[in-house]
């Protein structure tokens, strides 16, 4: 089968899709949300409904998963030091402090990156974020047992590879001083490096030691603490997938639905556009069916109560 990958980080809004689902479908039987104060009516609380048609996850998680679907479900779940907002173009496609307080002091021309970190935040399971957990995200995407598709994203940051590029971790580069800075030290200036530090790779996790931290193995975690609006409660491979609202979460994000679940993959678009026409689920995460469009956008219009039409930039390609 064909996967589609993301390579542009600016795809990354693609995750407010999860966030705003309740506006592109029926009211589900069950209580619903909607996601965000542009979508007139939205109502807090209740669950959203979802299937995810023609693929299932590759993973969910973050050292690991590299899948459009994949990235949607961690952009709900993450917090990384900087991010792309939930905002339409042009806003939505431009860098904003999230995890990190600021943007960094660059300094050693171009080679060192001083972040400090926005304080009061905490993981899904209640343990603070803090410097310390950007680094353990860097050192589990280093470790060579993770077998991290983040590896040629680390090629210049100091210790994260080896001569011959291959990932050794404890990345030496990546220092936490104190609770609430972060140091990123690479070998060259790096003018692309604050965008990759939004891409999911890079999402904070409980350290080692720490409550919830990940185990490091190939086959990555079906759950894990989430730093941002929600957190991955459970995943069964090929099955469904619980989505659930971080309670710690203070930020600014939309996060009105308790919990997102995504109950079949792998589903026909056509069947999962009957569903929601019977109210039975409230969206399709793989899309609608392409003979369906002209006329949803003549019945209900286009970005006005149940149909919408937003451009994304992506560079998609089969494997």
């Amino acid at each position: 089968m064909h996967k589609r990958l993301w390579l542009s980080v600016v795809t990354l809004a693609i995750g407010a899709a999860l966030l705003v689902a309740a506006g592109f479908a029926s009211p589900a039987q069950s209580s619903t949300s909607g996601a965000n104060s542009s979508f007139a009516g939205a109502k807090k609380g209740g669950t959203l409904r979802l299937n995810m048609s023609s693929s299932d996850v590759d993973y969910i998680d973050p050292a690991l998963a590299y899948y459009q679907l994949s990235w949607d479900i961690l952009y709900i779940s993450c917090r990384p030091l900087l991010n792309y907002p939930d905002k339409p173009a042009p806003a939505g496609s431009r860098l904003v402090a999230d995890g990190a307080a600021a943007f960094p002091k660059v300094s050693n021309h171009g080679k060192t990156y001083t972040f400090k970190i926005r304080r009061g935040m905490r993981f899904s399971n209640g343990v603070p974020v803090t410097a310390r957990n950007y680094k353990a995200a860097l050192d589990r995407d280093a470790n060579p047992k993770m077998e991290s598709p983040s590896l040629p994203f680390l090629q210049d940051i100091i210790g994260a590879t080896d001569a011959a590029g291959n990932a050794k971790g404890p990345v030496e580069g990546a220092v936490a001083k104190g609770k609430y800075t972060f140091v990123l030290k690479l070998k060259k200036s790096g003018p692309d490096i604050l965008s990759r530090m939004a891409m999911l790779f890079f999402c904070p996790i409980p350290a080692p030691g720490q409550k919830g931290a990940p185990a490091i193995n190939s086959q990555g975690v079906n759950s894990f603490a989430g730093s941002g609006p929600y957190y991955v409660a459970a995943r069964t491979p090929n099955g469904p997938i619980l989505i659930k609202r971080n309670k710690f979460y203070k930020g600014p994000r939309p996060h009105n639905a308790n919990a997102i679940s995504i109950v079949a993959v792998n589903t026909n678009p056509d069947t999962s556009f009957n569903q929601v026409q019977r109210g039975e689920i409230n969206y399709d995460l793989g899309g609608l069916p392409p003979t369906v469009h002209a006329g949803l956008a003549k019945k209900y219009g286009i970005n006005k109560s149940r149909y919408f039409v937003h451009p994304e930039i992506a560079t998609r390609y089969p494997r």
